[in-house]
């Protein structure tokens, strides 16, 4: 007895219906395995092709363990690839990063070492600010750096001529044996 038409479609469509709910179901299962590897800090176990939010919560992780390179270069990942809103959040943490170990440098045998790392963090802060004008943390932990190591403060273009423009009113008299 051959199947008609619309039998095989019914059967077609209750296959993929039930293909679908498994997917579904796989899914599901596999964001709350990130979901408790976030809260409960295993997230620094997973390897693999990971999610943006678990790479995220992976490097606040190994920020935490000390391992600070290894966050950097995790949340720059994040930054490159991971949308604006991970992206603008992995800026403001690895500006964060950047400000906690010139403090604890310059405290240290290497102070010098300090000061590049309050420029980076400066600059994260300021790239934090420019997609988001009302975040205060960054607001506010920019002007910590900025007390830390005050920008230079350009001179107005007044108080010093531009080249060629007072040579001549400026120089000294002198003849040249001329009458």
């Amino acid at each position: 007895m051959a199947l008609g038409h619309k039998m095989r479609f019914a059967i077609f469509v209750a296959l993929a219906s039930l293909l679908a709910a498994a997917l579904e179901a796989y899914q599901l299962h596999r964001i709350q395995i990130f979901d408790r590897a976030i809260r409960d800090g295993s997230a620094l176990t997973l390897n693999g092709d990971l999610p943006y939010e678990v790479l995220f919560a992976k490097a606040y992780y190994l920020d935490r363990a000390g391992k600070h390179q290894e966050a950097l270069s995790i949340y720059q990942r994040v930054i490159n690839e991971g949308g604006a809103r991970l992206a603008t959040a992995a800026k403001y943490n690895s500006a964060n990063v950047n400000l906690r170990e010139a403090l604890s440098k310059r405290g240290s045998q290497a102070p010098g070492e300090a000061l590049p790392l309050v420029e980076l963090a400066k600059q994260g802060y300021r790239e934090v600010l420019r997609a988001d004008n009302g975040n205060w943390d960054a607001r506010y932990n920019l002007e910590r750096a900025l007390v830390l190591v005050p920008e230079k403060e350009e001179k107005e273009s007044e108080s010093k001529p531009q080249a060629g423009e007072r040579e001549f009113t400026t120089m000294k008299s002198s003849t040249l044996g001329l009458p």
